[in-house]
């Protein structure tokens, strides 16, 4: 069985890539990005290769990312304007 954590950052089984602020990609799985989320649903990202998140800082994007498949945020993300966006999403 493959657990979500163990997909963190890895391309197996990667079916979109999230587009960051420094023009780097990483690997997602659009069933986590739908689990995790409401915004991202199965119907809107049906179609998606890339999710661009690139207009938030690198630091966000990637506490976004490490929330997604962990469901912790990180000791660098305090900021309570940075965490803020993930009742957004």
């Amino acid at each position: 069985a493959v657990k979500v954590q163990s997909l963190h950052k890895q391309s197996v089984l990667s079916d979109i890539q999230f587009k960051l602020q420094s023009n780097e990609t990483c690997p997602g799985h659009r069933l986590v990005l739908a689990a995790r989320s409401r915004e991202w649903s199965c119907n809107w990202l049906n179609d998606k290769t890339e999710l661009d998140i690139s207009k938030y800082s690198n630091e966000c994007a990637w506490a976004m990312i490490n929330w997604l498949y962990t469901g912790r945020v990180g000791y660098l993300y305090k900021d309570r304007v940075k965490i803020s966006v993930f009742k957004d999403i």
